[in-house]
């Protein structure tokens, strides 16, 4: 569920001198972008001097629309409206593509096509500081919850209120954290200039759980926009979790970067492109075998965001 992590930011740039820009979130009840995400990653262990490869792939629109606001904050409805996700290793395969919903046929397969399916058009709430343009609550995950767990039918109940629980934490912290791939990391609220930079820390909620310290540098200032430049460290939370899929229980121990272009729109705000690669490497541990296997991973995510204004999305 890494893929989930990796979303959507914005904040707004106003003049505060010829040469420098305050940045602070200024939305307006009614603005609305609609936001497409692709992402590829592969993942090599080598067991034995023999090496396995996963590739995933990730394809989503989103939906979000600024339904609300008072002097302090701003509430934003977010949705899933397009899901495609494609995994593949040694001989097996899994696909979902929400238009037409298609099923690879195994019951874990049918399991994450109900998920995937369940996630579809269902209304998130975001309530975004306006101040420092972070988000002091969200709801609905509840609700969607109740539906996933309602309509995955097989295992016990246990066991599959245990799996939506996962599934929809990992969803939560993605839209929280991340670094440059969050939905709102630590941007506004500050004063810019062309060279400005500043760190942040954060927590990458993937691969048992992922520590990153990123350092954000404004590259340039344009009459239409701003661009950025970001670069992150991770490595292995001291928190790290152990996953548990059913009767197995795996943990990772990664470290790598993560580096990227952030470019934003001057006159709404709103980040345009997002583009990030990351490079990992590390072990992967199968607890219950006691088997620990060199691992590596490599990744890269691009998101496309543009303002819709009617049927057309121009």
């Amino acid at each position: 569920m890494k893929n989930f992590a990796i979303l959507l930011i914005f904040f707004t740039a106003f003049p505060a001198t010829a040469d420098s820009l305050n940045l602070s979130l200024n939305l307006k009840k009614g603005n609305h972008f609609i936001t497409t995400l692709t992402s590829t990653q592969a993942v090599i262990r080598d067991v034995g001097g023999q090496q396995t490869q996963v590739d995933n792939s990730t394809e989503m629109t989103l939906s979000f629309e600024v339904t609300g606001s008072d002097e302090k904050t701003y509430t934003i409805t977010m949705r899933y409206t397009h899901i495609i996700v494609s995994s593949r290793g040694a001989g097996w395969e899994f696909h979902y593509d929400s238009t037409p919903s298609t099923d690879s046929g195994s019951t874990d397969s049918k399991q994450m096509n109900i998920f995937y399916k369940s996630l579809l058009n269902q209304p998130i709430t975001l309530v975004i500081d306006r101040l420092s343009g972070t988000i002091k609550s969200m709801s609905g995950w509840d609700k969607l919850g109740k539906h996933v767990v309602e309509e995955l039918r097989q295992g016990t109940a246990t066991d599959r209120q245990k799996l939506t629980d996962m599934l929809i934490s990992s969803i939560k912290n993605g839209i929280v954290n991340g670094g440059a791939t969050s939905v709102f990391p630590s941007l506004a609220g500050r004063t810019i200039q062309k060279g400005s930079q500043w760190q942040i820390q954060d927590t990458l909620p993937t691969f048992s759980g992922l520590a990153l310290r990123t350092t954000y540098k404004v590259t340039d200032l344009f009459p239409d926009r701003v661009t950025l430049s970001v670069s992150s460290s991770l490595s292995t939370s001291p928190t790290a979790t152990v996953i548990a899929t059913g009767a197995t229980k795996t943990q990772y121990k990664l470290s790598g970067t993560q580096k990227g272009t952030l470019v934003v729109d001057r006159k709404t705000g709103w980040v345009t492109q997002t583009h990030v690669n990351q490079e990992l490497e590390g072990t992967f541990t199968m607890i219950d075998m006691g088997l620990t296997i060199p691992v590596t991973v490599s990744g890269k995510t691009d998101i496309q965001s543009r303002q819709y204004t009617g049927s057309t999305g121009k």
